[in-house]
């Protein structure tokens, strides 16, 4: 996944709890603890397998998601995060 980071509508302190941009991405943010560190990856299950982009701001998961991987799911959106070792 190639996304120009610094040009994302990607501000978390004023996102809501899902915001679908019109472009390419979604943005999931997540409001509650999530126990995750900097190597870890974040993963849509049932999307291609690879890693999104992902960033933790004010104690919040932000999920930058491509448009086209949620188009693969029907019914419900899961996310997977794999610790690193």
């Amino acid at each position: 996944m190639q996304a120009d980071r610094a040009s994302m509508a990607w501000e978390l302190e004023d996102a809501q709890a899902w915001a679908k941009p019109k472009g390419e991405f979604a943005l999931l943010v997540v409001e509650r603890p999530v126990p995750i560190m900097p190597k870890d990856k974040v993963f849509l299950l049932g999307g291609n397998g690879k890693a999104l982009y992902w960033r933790l701001r004010a104690g919040r998961l932000g999920v930058l998601v491509p448009v086209e991987e949620l188009n693969k799911v029907d019914h419900a959106w899961a996310f997977q995060i794999q610790y690193a070792t």
